[in-house]
């Protein structure tokens, strides 16, 4: 069932589209913050790169050396991480001391000129690096006739350290001066700061989805809230505590409420021309019904008895028949939607019947809570307590008592007399139509099967038993309202 609540539904959507647009947002920061940090080295490796040409030169011996260590200290750290390599397309000439005993392969390097070139080269100690390459031409100069007659002095403790292989010792120039530089970085490097952003980014990223979800919650919540003044509107309506929905709603349920409204408006018409119909009904037959029963009393009177009889058994059927339509009617008309206290409205009736004969002389005991109402509509409960508290009237010695409790979603009625009861057996042939087990009290005995045929019109109950107090206890089982009162 909560797949079908719009709120749900709504926070559902919401905490899908927050998680998918914070999913490509991280996605986005990484890229942008990758993209970011390779261009850093890129920058990098173009200054280590300026700074290697820039120390570049010849020894008295014509061998290629630089002049200066280039300042990152890293480059004279084995595998520490920044490397520089010195080349011809013959063999390596000079290296890095970080680079140990490896050398970098360099295949088809960029011309003189032509700028600078990134690879992703194999390092030492199983490393990746990132490599930018550059071609230059380093013009040698010659000695002059002075200089090349002049006795070389001896070597110096430093000059006499060997270089960094044997095999860059025995490489000549080349003949156009051109070299090849590499400078390069180990990639893992870069992969850690990116891992390190990423274990950033998603705790806050997962803030901000919890912010967002929490923020869609408040936005559904606000949102929905005039649906609920809605049902809370036509709940009222329901329940007759208003007539109409309020019209105070947003612009966008205005269109709805004016809807509804209109149909409660068709509602209230059809249900007061069904009531007419059904009032004009009644009073329509009962002028047909009074004049066939004044024809059967005069065929009384002239001796045909059982003609008489069988009028007077038609016109009861008859009579049965047009009241049950005529509850029928009413209730269908949508009088069952309505609420009635029960207090005022059992007041009202033993005030009424305690004037008719013997009434005055009952004790009349009424237990009914303030607020409590059955989902019945006047006309009908007022029908059907008139009837049970008249017979209670005709059959107690001396005490009625009606006490009236909620019981749950029912509304029991409890009304009680001192008489002489009904007899267990007869109790399910009371309810017939024309029933009466004492003809010398006067009546139709139709008064009970009305009553029978309305309280099952509710989906209500009937019920017979003995009273603690002598008599007949009868026992009314009408729906509560939805809402408490």
């Amino acid at each position: 069932m909560a797949a079908k609540s719009l709120r749900i539904r709504l926070l559902a959507a919401s905490a899908i589209v927050v998680s998918l647009v914070l999913l490509l947002a991280g996605f986005a920061l990484m890229t942008v913050f990758e993209r970011n940090v390779i261009r850093a080295i890129n920058i990098e490796l173009d200054a280590y790169l300026d700074q290697l040409a820039s120390v570049l030169g010849y020894d008295k011996n014509g061998r290629v050396t630089t002049e200066t260590e280039l300042a990152d200290p890293r480059f004279r750290q084995p595998y520490g991480g920044r490397y520089w390599q010195v080349s011809t397309e013959t063999g390596v000439v000079l290296r890095s001391r970080s680079l140990w005993d490896t050398l970098l392969k360099v295949d088809q390097a960029p011309a003189p000129g032509a700028g600078v070139e990134r690879r992703v080269l194999d390092g030492p100690n199983r490393q990746v690096l990132y490599a930018a390459i550059r071609s230059v031409i380093l013009e040698h100069e010659r000695p002059t006739l002075q200089e090349q007659e002049q006795e070389p002095e001896p070597p110096t403790a430093q000059e006499q350290e060997p270089p960094v292989s044997q095999e860059q010792a025995s490489l000549t120039p080349p003949q156009d001066g051109r070299y090849i530089l590499v400078t390069a970085m180990d990639r893992a490097e870069v992969d850690s700061i990116n891992a390190k952003f990423g274990g950033d980014i998603v705790p806050a990223l997962g803030v901000f989805a919890v912010l967002l979800i929490a923020a869609a919650w408040i936005q559904v919540f606000v949102g929905l809230a005039p649906l609920e003044k809605l049902r809370t509107g036509l709940e009222a309506v329901r329940l007759g505590e208003a007539q109409r929905l309020d019209a105070d709603v947003p612009t966008e349920l205005q269109p709805l409420v004016a809807e509804t409204n209109r149909l409660l408006d068709g509602q209230e018409t059809a249900l007061i021309k069904a009531r007419a119909r059904a009032g004009d009904l009644a009073h329509g037959l009962k002028t047909p019904l009074t004049a066939l029963t004044m024809l059967a009393e005069g065929l009384r009177n002239s001796g045909q008895h059982g003609l008489a009889q069988d009028i007077d058994h038609h016109l009861r059927g008859l009579g049965r028949h047009v009241e049950r339509e005529l509850v029928r009617s009413r209730i269908a008309a949508g009088a069952q939607t309505a609420r009635t206290f029960l207090r005022p409205t059992v007041s009202g009736l033993v005030k009424t019947i305690s004037k008719l004969p013997r009434g005055d002389e009952i004790d009349w005991c009424v237990e009914s809570p303030v607020g409590l109402a059955a989902a019945v509509d006047e006309v009908d409960l007022a029908e059907v307590l008139g009837n049970l508290l008249d017979n209670a009237r005709k059959w107690t010695r001396s005490v009625v008592t009606v006490t009236a409790r909620r019981s749950g979603r029912e509304i029991e009625v409890l009304v009680e007399d001192d008489g002489s009861g009904i007899p267990e057996d007869d109790r399910s042939r009371v309810l017939g139509r024309g029933i009466r087990l004492d003809e010398r009290v006067p009546g139709s005995g139709l008064g009970l099967t009305i009553v029978k045929d309305i309280v099952e019109a509710y989906n209500g109950r009937l019920e017979f038993g003995d009273s603690e107090i002598g008599g007949l206890r009868v026992s009314l089982v009408l729906p509560a309202p939805d809402k408490a009162s």
